[in-house]
């Protein structure tokens, strides 16, 4: 009997986690679209986009959707209202540490449980915890970034090499920073959904590095959905972000022993746009698991050059991926599909049709 009964439980416990991991999926899915949602409903308030991140104070779009997922709250905690205009100008990571300010980080994070899918990440996870250079709450939703050097092949006419044109003089043509992806001067080269914030007002002096200094608190939508000239429905604006497990709720330093950009795979603050806490490159293989990983130097290795060495998207559900498009839709794409289809579903202007396997 009792070998009998241990048979029998063999049999329900997988289909108890898959029943299990089918209900979290259908919650990861919901949070999605609650994001598309916030999305539409601040292009409809404040007739614009929502930027991706802003300049003077790094702050990240999970920010700027707050007062459209119900948590003013907690975006009181870190910005300033002066006559009903918010501010973004101040450092999330000293705020986060600021006791006086935050003095429960585990309830606090709890607040942004919308940017969390809970096939990964629990309540004990909702903050990343090793000394880096931007702790914070932390996102398993990541914006899309395509830059346009990531041209596939097949498309053949030029269409996204048109806009690559020079900058500032300290960012030529010939570069290939993607790392500057909240530099104004940078805005051009993305042709992703959400970019960089608008300057209405600039610093009289620039930075050292000869880039605009804006003044924050001036920042505008730079674009409308009509920036989105594919059409909503082929576009790509939230996806589920790769997170290795040995990372999760980890904020490394910077630079791991013989790498480069570790920071891009740590699991840094959703608050700031430097830690790349909510962003992640289009044109790279969707994952779903971690092998490969190597915990010597804390990083993944990529061939090609460094600054492609973040991450892109990925997720813990057996063999799909979740992203929510423009028209508010969330599809699961398969883990199998190439990248160079999620970076044409993510280029605004690519004029490709795509079809999924």
């Amino acid at each position: 009997m009792i070998a009998i009964i241990g048979v029998l439980i063999a049999l329900l416990l997988p289909a108890i986690q898959a029943a299990r991991e089918a209900a979290r999926r259908t919650q990861c899915i919901n949070k999605l679209k609650q994001i598309g949602l916030a999305v539409h409903n601040f292009h409809d308030t404040v007739n614009g986009l929502p930027p991706g991140c802003s300049v003077a104070s790094r702050v990240n779009i999970v920010v700027f959707l707050m007062p459209f997922m119900e948590l003013q709250s907690f975006q009181s905690m870190f910005c300033t209202s002066t006559g009903g205009v918010m501010e973004f100008d101040f450092d999330a990571t000293n705020r986060w540490n600021d006791a006086a300010r935050v003095p429960d980080k585990d309830k606090a994070a709890a607040g942004l449980s919308g940017w969390w899918c809970p096939s990964r990440r629990g309540a004990s996870q909702g903050h990343s915890k090793a000394v880096g250079q931007a702790i914070g709450p932390c996102s398993d939703y990541a914006v899309p970034l395509i830059h346009n050097i990531d041209i596939p092949p097949e498309t053949g006419d030029g269409r996204w090499a048109a806009s690559y044109q020079p900058h500032q003089p300290r960012n030529p043509a010939t570069d290939t920073k993607e790392w500057d992806y909240c530099e104004v001067d940078m805005a051009a080269r993305f042709l992703g959904p959400l970019r960089v914030a608008d300057y209405s007002a600039y610093k009289a002096a620039p930075r050292s590095n000869g880039a605009p200094d804006p003044e924050g608190n001036t920042w505008r939508p730079r674009d409308t959905m009509a920036w989105w000239q594919d059409g909503t429905s082929n576009q790509i604006i939230f996806g589920e972000k790769f997170i290795p497990e040995p990372v999760i709720a980890l904020c490394n330093d910077p630079e791991g022993p013989g790498q480069t950009n570790n920071w891009r795979a740590a699991d840094c603050s959703a608050l700031r746009s430097d830690s790349y806490g909510v962003f992640r490159y289009a044109r790279r293989p969707l994952r779903v698991d971690s092998s490969g990983w190597d915990p010597d130097s804390n990083n993944w290795r990529f061939t090609g050059f460094h600054q492609r060495n973040g991450y892109g998207f990925g997720s813990v559900h057996p063999g799909i991926v979740n992203f929510v498009f423009g028209d508010g839709s969330v599809k699961g794409i398969q883990v199998t599909t190439p990248d160079r289809l999620i970076a044409l579903l993510t280029c605004v202007n690519d004029g490709n049709v795509v079809d999924l396997p």
